[in-house]
């Protein structure tokens, strides 16, 4: 049942890296293709490329509660 969820928490991390990092990056695409007239600050970007980060917050605290996340936070 444990490899059954990991393989989920990791499905749904990766799931949720590219959900959140295109979420970020889509008015940024739209304002370069001349989509929308407006413009975004550049750090926006760099926002973008914490997805993972967020993503990998998430998905520890759904499927290991606080400790999990303590333990993920004590490596940096």
């Amino acid at each position: 049942m444990k490899a059954l969820f990991n393989r989920r928490a990791l499905l749904l991390y990766f799931i949720l890296t590219y959900l959140i990092s295109w979420l970020i990056w889509l008015p940024l695409v739209l304002a370069a293709q001349s989509w929308i007239d407006r413009e975004f600050p550049p750090y926006l970007y760099a926002l973008g490329y914490m997805g993972p980060m967020f993503a990998a917050l998430a998905v520890t605290a759904v499927s290991q509660h606080m400790p999990g996340v303590k333990q993920l936070l004590s490596g940096l």
